[in-house]
Parts: structure tokens; sequence; C-alpha cells
């Protein structure tokens, strides 16, 4: 890492809630900010929406390490079992698109 990328990230990992933020920002924010404008999703309700997903992301963080709570995650899966499963390319270039930030 070059030095603004180390300053940027030691900057960022001070921040203790960062996982958790990058989690919500990664998976819904960037999601529903076409939503935002096709419905005239007001502000205030992104901001709450956006809150609720960092609450969940940091429950989610909490679980990676314990089995119990990975279980319980499964289990609320239940109903998902019609959806269509992961594509695998576009997980690749979501993998990739995030290798790219660090490289």
């Amino acid at each position: 890492m070059d030095s603004f990328e180390k300053k940027l990230y030691d900057f960022l990992v001070s921040d203790m809630d960062i996982m958790a933020k990058a989690i919500a920002n990664f998976v819904f924010r960037e999601v529903i900010e076409d939503a935002h404008t096709k419905y005239n999703i007001s502000q205030d309700d992104m901001r709450d929406m956006c809150k609720e997903a960092v609450n969940r992301s940091a429950v989610l963080e909490q679980m990676f390490n314990d089995e119990e709570l990975k279980k319980a995650l499964i289990f609320y899966g239940y109903s998902t079992n019609e959806w269509d499963a992961p594509d695998s390319k576009e997980v690749a270039l979501k993998l990739q698109q995030l290798y790219n930030i660090v490289k």
C-alpha cells in the first residue's frame, strides 16, 4: 500500500463499526440506490433503511465466529428455498472488483 492508501485504511479501521457499515453498503445501499431515485424514496427513509442494514450487518459480523448463530442464520433462510441461486459469474465479478480495490 502506498502512504495515502495506508493512511486511508488506518483511518477507516479506526471506526470500530467499519465492517458492518461496509457490508451494509455492499449488500444493501448499492442495490437500492436505483429504487431510491425511481420510487422517490426520501433521504430520511433511505437513512432509516441504511441504519437498519448496518444494524443487521453488525449482527452478521458477530455471527461469523459463532457456530450456533450460523446455524440460526441457516434456519432464518427457511423462506428463501425458491429464490434463485447466486449467479456465479456475478459473484466472480464482484469478488474481482473487491480485489481490484486493494491491488
